[in-house]
């Protein structure tokens, strides 16, 4: 029968034989005459104490036990060490350095509270895994622009991970042991700490500005130790890449200005946008944008080869070569860029009236006409001969997925006639370097509409003659008819553009496979076109 003790460390309450509480005694007697001469004593065998408390605790969970006996206050002892190990204080700066086989223990999660931006948690994730804390907030900070998983990542971490508080928490982050040697360890690395930080007072007030500039300038050591390494293999990898974009990218842009050349009549009076240069000047232009893209990829191509692999292909009288050749193409592309944007500076129109045949019953059929002229750039693009379609009529599709890349320029209007007669006004316009030019421009377009007893068709698009250039010519029609006209309009007009006029809500089939077969009904009020299909709808309602 033993005598036994009960004591309080750490707060925890715990029994202990006699005998074991002697030499407990003892040996914290020794540690706190070891550490009375240093200014954190307290705090440092405090710290002791608590890691002894926890080792109680874990050797009474794991046996099983309610009394600490002799043989557990000797193997607490024995994985702690003794105040012999030290020695004199003449070895601490050698007797000191820590074996790593020895030293070192698992490490454990914990926000770091002495090297952190907010919460800590980049250092402590570092810590962890034993790297460099820069890396860590780099990946929260590209994961940051992913959906914001980054900051809320960064959050969640915040709240579920501890912070290290005590001694012992902040050696179990780095993953050192939780002996007496790692106590005075993290002890003298502490104190070299405040002396460092004490003299380097004036660095450590900067702004928050020069801290970024501090960051940064680290952020760049590291990248460059990286790829003085096994980045290399990396950084050649990614110029290879950067070297292939680059030549797929001038051979592509190559391709397209020999096409334009070859096809030159083609592109010019038939295609958007290239029906907007002069074709007396088309050619230089579009050779000189070609420079202007391709030199900067040359360069970049040739800047590569000569950082990553160290290899000068030309020397510093071919760059200079391609500087001059590069400011020659873009001033020349900005002079004649300047002279196309001229013509565009005024504005003509002028409107005509035609005449539109009054039908027996008021009733008006609208639709596009299907019939495609061919102009002589169309023929070339088909590669039409001149008797392959003598006497034959070319249709237009009704897909709704046309490929024609030339801008919408026709606009239709309905309103109600001043009289009981039909009318119709076309309105032209146009763009110009002045107004005379403007005007010409206008008129030379052609536009075609067709009437047929009830139906009338009209031309899709606004076509230039006499290979006029796009400076904007447009036409707006403006269809004028009696009071109680009935309309029926094809779903196809929609290719135009129907100023107030809701053809899609007035449809009488809402299958969309019907595309363009489909009809819409209305009817001219006083107060303008009404759907007959919404009039049914009305009048059921108030049967």
């Amino acid at each position: 029968m033993n005598k036994t003790i009960i004591i309080n460390i750490n707060g925890i309450i715990f029994h202990i034989e006699e005998d074991a509480y002697e030499i407990l005694k003892n040996y914290m007697t020794g540690i706190k005459k070891h550490f009375a001469g240093t200014n954190d004593s307290f705090e440092i065998t405090t710290d002791i104490e608590n890691r002894i408390a926890e080792m109680f605790s874990d050797l009474l969970k794991k046996d099983g036990k309610q009394v600490i006996v002799t043989a557990d206050v000797t193997s607490v002892i024995l994985q702690m060490g003794t105040i012999e190990d030290f020695s004199t204080e003449a070895d601490t700066d050698a007797s000191f350095t820590p074996n790593f086989s020895d030293s070192y223990t698992e490490r454990r999660l914990f926000r770091d509270p002495e090297d952190h931006l907010l919460g800590g948690i980049c250092a402590g994730i570092a810590n962890y895994f034993g790297i460099e804390t820069v890396w860590i907030r780099l990946i929260f900070v590209a994961a940051v622009f992913g959906a914001g998983s980054g900051l809320i990542l960064y959050v969640v971490l915040w709240f579920i991970v501890p912070r290290a508080n005590t001694r012992a928490e902040k050696m179990a982050m780095k993953g050192e042991k939780a002996d007496l040697q790692g106590f005075k360890r993290s002890f003298d690395e502490e104190l070299k700490n405040v002396r460092q930080s004490l003299s380097n007072a004036n660095r450590e007030a900067k702004p928050f500005l020069y801290k970024i500039r501090d960051f940064i300038g680290e952020f760049f050591l590291l990248l460059k130790r990286f790829f003085n390494g096994s980045g290399k293999i990396l950084l050649k990898l990614v110029a290879i890449v950067i070297i292939a974009i680059c030549v797929c990218v001038m051979i592509g842009l190559l391709i397209t200005l020999i096409v334009y050349i070859a096809n030159k009549s083609v592109f010019t009076h038939g295609l958007s946008p290239f029906n907007i240069v002069n074709y007396e000047f088309s050619n230089i232009l579009y050779a000189c944008g070609f420079l202007v893209c391709a030199i900067p990829l040359l360069g970049l191509i040739l800047f590569t080869i000569r950082v990553v692999f160290s290899r000068v292909v030309f020397g510093r009288g071919f760059g200079f070569i391609l500087l001059i050749g590069w400011i020659a193409a873009l001033s020349t592309v900005i002079f004649y860029a300047s002279k196309v944007a001229s013509d565009f500076k005024s504005n003509a129109s002028f409107s005509q009236n035609m005449n539109i045949m009054q039908t027996q019953n008021q009733h008006y059929y609208l639709k596009i006409n299907d019939v495609k002229i061919l102009t002589k750039e169309d023929s070339a693009t088909l590669g039409i001969k001149k008797d392959d379609f003598a006497n034959r009529i070319v249709l237009n599709t009704n897909d709704e997925n046309d490929n024609d890349i030339n801008p919408n320029n026709v606009s239709l209007s309905i309103e109600k006639s001043e009289n009981e007669y039909p009318a119709l006004i076309e309105s032209y316009s146009s763009k110009g370097s002045n107004y005379q030019e403007a005007l010409l421009n206008a008129r030379n377009t052609s536009y075609n509409f067709i009437q047929e007893d009830t139906v009338i068709k009209f031309d899709r698009k606004l076509l230039p003659i006499k290979k006029a250039l796009w400076r904007d010519q447009k036409i707006g029609i403006t269809l004028k008819l009696p009071l109680n006209s009935i309309i029926t309009m094809e779903e196809n007009l929609s290719r135009v553009e129907l100023n107030n006029i809701n053809l899609y809500d007035c449809l009488n089939d809402e299958n969309d496979k019907n595309w363009g077969k489909r009809l819409a009904r209305f009817k001219m009020t006083e107060t303008g076109l009404v759907c007959l299909k919404d009039t049914t709808k009305h009048q059921e309602n108030e049967h």
